[in-house]
Protein backbone atom coordinates (compact mmCIF):
# COMPACT_ATOMS: atom_id res chain seq x y z
CA UNK A 1 0.00 0.00 0.00
CA UNK A 2 1.51 3.85 -0.88
CA UNK A 3 1.77 5.66 1.97
CA UNK A 4 -0.48 8.27 0.23
CA UNK A 5 -3.46 5.79 0.57
CA UNK A 6 -2.15 4.89 4.02
CA UNK A 7 -2.36 8.48 4.75
CA UNK A 8 -5.58 8.29 3.56
CA UNK A 9 -7.04 5.89 5.13
CA UNK A 10 -5.87 6.97 8.48
CA UNK A 11 -7.89 10.34 8.03
CA UNK A 12 -10.90 8.12 7.14
CA UNK A 13 -10.36 6.17 10.66
CA UNK A 14 -9.35 9.39 12.50
CA UNK A 15 -13.05 11.17 11.00
CA UNK A 16 -14.90 7.79 11.31
CA UNK A 17 -13.55 7.77 15.23
CA UNK A 18 -14.33 11.15 15.97
CA UNK A 19 -17.48 10.86 15.10
CA UNK A 20 -18.46 8.20 17.11
CA UNK A 21 -17.07 10.18 19.72
CA UNK A 22 -19.20 12.82 19.08
CA UNK A 23 -22.41 10.87 18.69
CA UNK A 24 -21.42 9.44 22.10
CA UNK A 25 -20.79 12.61 23.93
CA UNK A 26 -23.92 14.12 22.54
CA UNK A 27 -25.81 11.29 23.92
CA UNK A 28 -24.18 11.49 27.08
CA UNK A 29 -24.98 15.11 27.29
CA UNK A 30 -28.49 14.94 26.48
CA UNK A 31 -28.87 12.38 29.27
CA UNK A 32 -26.60 14.67 31.49
CA UNK A 33 -29.25 16.72 30.64
CA UNK A 34 -32.40 15.25 32.23
CA UNK A 35 -33.04 15.74 35.36
CA UNK A 36 -32.23 13.23 38.55
CA UNK A 37 -35.61 12.29 39.27
CA UNK A 38 -36.46 10.94 35.54
CA UNK A 39 -33.85 8.22 36.39
CA UNK A 40 -36.84 6.76 39.27
CA UNK A 41 -39.67 5.48 39.08
CA UNK A 42 -40.37 6.58 42.53
CA UNK A 43 -39.02 8.32 45.42
CA UNK A 44 -40.31 10.30 48.92
CA UNK A 45 -39.15 13.30 49.77
CA UNK A 46 -40.25 14.86 52.88
CA UNK A 47 -44.07 14.27 53.62
CA UNK A 48 -44.43 14.15 49.44
CA UNK A 49 -44.45 10.50 47.34
CA UNK A 50 -42.88 11.02 44.13
CA UNK A 51 -43.79 8.67 40.75
CA UNK A 52 -42.42 9.37 37.41
CA UNK A 53 -44.73 8.77 34.39
CA UNK A 54 -42.97 7.92 31.32
CA UNK A 55 -44.70 8.14 27.54
CA UNK A 56 -41.82 7.13 25.04
CA UNK A 57 -42.30 8.00 20.90
CA UNK A 58 -45.19 9.84 22.01
CA UNK A 59 -46.57 12.18 18.54
CA UNK A 60 -46.92 15.00 20.30
CA UNK A 61 -45.73 16.58 23.41
CA UNK A 62 -49.86 16.57 24.32
CA UNK A 63 -50.17 13.15 23.65
CA UNK A 64 -47.17 12.34 25.46
CA UNK A 65 -47.94 14.88 28.49
CA UNK A 66 -51.47 12.78 28.82
CA UNK A 67 -49.90 9.27 28.32
CA UNK A 68 -47.26 9.86 31.32
CA UNK A 69 -49.77 11.24 33.78
CA UNK A 70 -51.64 7.47 32.81
CA UNK A 71 -48.06 5.87 33.37
CA UNK A 72 -47.86 7.76 36.48
CA UNK A 73 -51.23 6.79 38.01
CA UNK A 74 -50.01 3.19 37.66
CA UNK A 75 -46.99 3.36 38.82
CA UNK A 76 -48.63 5.08 41.88
CA UNK A 77 -50.84 2.41 42.18
CA UNK A 78 -48.40 -0.44 42.14
CA UNK A 79 -46.20 1.69 44.56
CA UNK A 80 -49.45 1.89 47.15
CA UNK A 81 -51.02 -1.53 46.25
CA UNK A 82 -54.24 0.27 45.62
CA UNK A 83 -56.50 -0.62 42.69
CA UNK A 84 -58.27 3.11 41.62
CA UNK A 85 -56.85 6.65 43.10
CA UNK A 86 -59.86 8.28 42.21
CA UNK A 87 -62.16 6.28 43.92
CA UNK A 88 -60.00 6.74 47.06
CA UNK A 89 -60.40 10.50 47.02
CA UNK A 90 -57.06 10.85 46.26
CA UNK A 91 -55.70 13.94 44.37
CA UNK A 92 -52.19 13.45 41.98
CA UNK A 93 -51.23 17.73 40.88
CA UNK A 94 -47.89 17.08 38.60
CA UNK A 95 -45.11 18.64 40.23
CA UNK A 96 -43.11 19.06 36.94
CA UNK A 97 -42.83 17.77 33.01
CA UNK A 98 -39.36 17.02 30.85
CA UNK A 99 -39.96 16.55 27.19
CA UNK A 100 -37.26 15.29 25.16
CA UNK A 101 -37.66 15.33 21.22
CA UNK A 102 -36.52 12.14 19.67
CA UNK A 103 -34.58 11.78 15.71
CA UNK A 104 -37.43 10.24 14.50
CA UNK A 105 -39.71 13.34 15.46
CA UNK A 106 -41.61 11.93 18.22
CA UNK A 107 -41.68 12.77 22.33
CA UNK A 108 -40.43 11.15 24.97
CA UNK A 109 -42.12 12.72 28.21
CA UNK A 110 -41.61 12.46 31.69
CA UNK A 111 -43.74 13.41 34.29
CA UNK A 112 -42.92 13.65 37.26
CA UNK A 113 -46.23 13.79 40.18
CA UNK A 114 -46.78 13.49 43.70
CA UNK A 115 -49.56 12.83 46.22
CA UNK A 116 -49.35 13.40 50.23
CA UNK A 117 -47.31 10.52 51.44
CA UNK A 118 -49.58 10.82 54.61
CA UNK A 119 -52.96 10.37 52.48
CA UNK A 120 -51.65 7.38 50.91
CA UNK A 121 -51.20 5.76 54.21
CA UNK A 122 -54.25 6.10 55.42
CA UNK A 123 -55.51 4.98 52.28
CA UNK A 124 -54.13 1.96 52.58
CA UNK A 125 -55.10 1.43 56.22
CA UNK A 126 -58.56 1.97 55.33
CA UNK A 127 -58.47 -0.02 52.54
CA UNK A 128 -56.80 -3.11 54.76
CA UNK A 129 -59.42 -2.60 57.46
CA UNK A 130 -62.03 -2.89 54.58
CA UNK A 131 -60.25 -6.15 53.78
CA UNK A 132 -60.41 -7.46 57.00
CA UNK A 133 -63.94 -6.77 57.32
CA UNK A 134 -64.79 -8.48 54.38
CA UNK A 135 -62.78 -11.78 55.39
CA UNK A 136 -64.58 -11.45 58.73
CA UNK A 137 -68.50 -11.51 57.12
CA UNK A 138 -66.96 -14.02 54.67
CA UNK A 139 -65.92 -16.45 57.46
CA UNK A 140 -69.32 -15.59 59.63
CA UNK A 141 -71.28 -16.64 56.25
CA UNK A 142 -69.10 -19.81 55.68
CA UNK A 143 -69.70 -20.95 59.39
CA UNK A 144 -74.04 -20.08 59.02
CA UNK A 145 -73.63 -21.90 55.70
CA UNK A 146 -71.97 -25.02 57.36
CA UNK A 147 -74.16 -24.94 60.36
CA UNK A 148 -77.44 -24.80 57.88
CA UNK A 149 -75.90 -27.77 55.81
CA UNK A 150 -75.54 -29.77 59.45
CA UNK A 151 -79.11 -28.93 60.37
CA UNK A 152 -80.58 -30.08 56.91
CA UNK A 153 -78.24 -33.84 57.03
Amino acid sequence: MSQHKMQQAISVLGFVLTGIFLANSLSWAAKDARPFWTEKSSFIEGEELFVVGVASKARTVEDGRRQAFEQGKIELMNFAQITSLEAQGLVVETQMTFEEPNADGTVTVYRLLRVPASKLVSIQGRLQAQSRDQEQAIEQSRKELAAIQQALG
